[in-house]
């Protein structure tokens, strides 16, 4: 019985220190919520917490940085040109694909919240897919050419907007494109 009972006392110890340390837990990260911080960026109410920004748009719906937008808004950025409402987003295939491919999904998220139609192209035949239209800098239409670079870059070239850097780089760009298609 003695066991039994050392069992029962030793049991009963530890969910009491786990409900003592649960509780302690839960007071300290109740006061996280302290540190947010709310300021206005372009009249909207923005919020900061622990590296993380939120611009609220209106009471559902809210745009998330991982860099401070004012921050952000110091990159280069080239307006996009809209012919028609349609929008031309250019890729070479081969380019680090999956990169390119992450970052041609958000701007085409970005253009389709601005009702603007984008059409993935390539920006050379080789390697493309034949309902994949080819385009370039040349003509009367509207691109925006992403590539993978070593420098994060965004500049008009001919009737190109080209958007250029590594994964971070890109996001990055794209959050500036958020600012200026969003934010107004």
């Amino acid at each position: 019985m003695a066991k039994v009972d050392k069992k029962k006392v030793g049991f009963a110890v530890f969910l009491m220190i786990t409900m003592v340390l649960s509780t302690i837990g839960f007071i300290y990260t109740g006061n996280v919520s302290q540190n947010t911080k709310a300021e206005e960026f372009r009249g909207y109410e923005m919020t900061s917490n622990s590296g993380v920004w939120q611009v609220k748009l209106d009471e559902e719906n809210a745009l998330t940085f991982y860099e401070d937008p004012r921050v952000l808004e110091k990159l280069p950025y080239v307006p996009i040109n809209k012919v028609d409402g349609k929008v031309y987003v250019a890729f070479t295939p081969g380019n680090d694909t999956e990169v390119v491919d992450q970052a041609m999904q958000r701007l085409d998220s970005i253009l389709r919240y601005k009702g603007i139609i984008s059409q993935r192209s390539c920006f050379e035949e080789e390697g493309c897919t034949e309902d994949v239209p080819i385009v370039d800098c040349e003509g009367g239409r509207s691109v925006v050419y992403i590539k993978v670079s070593n420098e994060t870059e965004m500049f008009k070239d001919g009737s190109c907007v080209v958007m250029q850097g590594d994964k971070e780089g890109l996001d990055r760009l794209l959050d500036r494109v958020v600012i200026e298609e969003v934010l107004v």
